[in-house]
């Protein structure tokens, strides 16, 4: 399973004050860029650390010992309807691996960065995509249980949910963590998640159909 996050990014510019950064970038940058294109540009960024690790010596004594790590992730900014996005593979919890990125490639311009808010009316535009899509499984908060309590809970059915999700729910106010949905393209099965913060999770078989799809009804 593939999983990638979503922003929507803004700055004085849009796409061209990105292509003017990525041409000051010079060889010792952390910021590699592998593909550069009108509306997309592919780069990878890269960042050492040292890992301390407690090692246990024969004779029982404990010493800290630091090893190099290195992470590198893949990040991709492109167009839809000229709005700026960018997207993550493998994404940390937080984003502050993006936001390390564009520290260093635009270190001197002010930005504006959020991640993708991913509705049902756009997960409903991109599951149209495919010849069958069912709702299978969601994670749902903050609907009241009592006058002084709210609830968060996870539903889950191999034979596909209800738009309303449960019965008790139907008419309440409530938040989506997640959805997943079984669906088919072809005769290829898969399972596609939306996150509230705008994560796309695909299995395999569908990886290179179902986040190009998804990039496309974005606006």
């Amino acid at each position: 399973m593939l999983k990638v996050r979503y922003f929507r990014f803004k700055t004085a510019g849009g796409i061209t004050a990105l292509k003017r950064a990525v041409n000051r970038l010079d060889h010792r940058s952390p910021v590699v860029v592998t593909r550069l294109e009108d509306a997309d540009i592919v780069f990878t960024h890269t960042v050492s650390r040292e890992v301390q690790v407690i090692e246990a010596l024969p004779d029982g004594e404990e010493v800290v010992k630091s090893y190099p790590s290195i992470e590198r992730r893949l990040i991709r900014a492109f167009m839809r309807d000229d709005n700026v996005f960018f997207s993550i593979v493998d994404p940390p919890r937080s984003g502050r691996a993006m936001l390390d990125a564009l520290s260093v490639l635009l270190p001197d311009v002010q930005f504006f960065l959020e991640p993708l808010e991913i509705s049902l009316p756009l997960i409903t535009a991109h599951t149209k995509n495919f010849s069958s899509a069912r709702l299978v499984s969601a994670k749902v908060r903050d609907f009241q249980v009592t006058t002084s309590s709210v609830g968060r809970l996870e539903v889950t059915s191999k034979e596909g949910l209800p738009e309303e999700i449960a019965p008790f729910l139907e008419g309440k106010f409530y938040r989506l963590d997640s959805v997943a949905y079984e669906v088919t393209h072809d005769f290829t099965r898969g399972l596609i998640t939306y996150s509230s913060n705008g994560t796309v999770r695909v299995s395999g078989p569908l990886v290179d159909v179902a986040f190009p799809s998804f990039e496309s009804v974005l606006r």
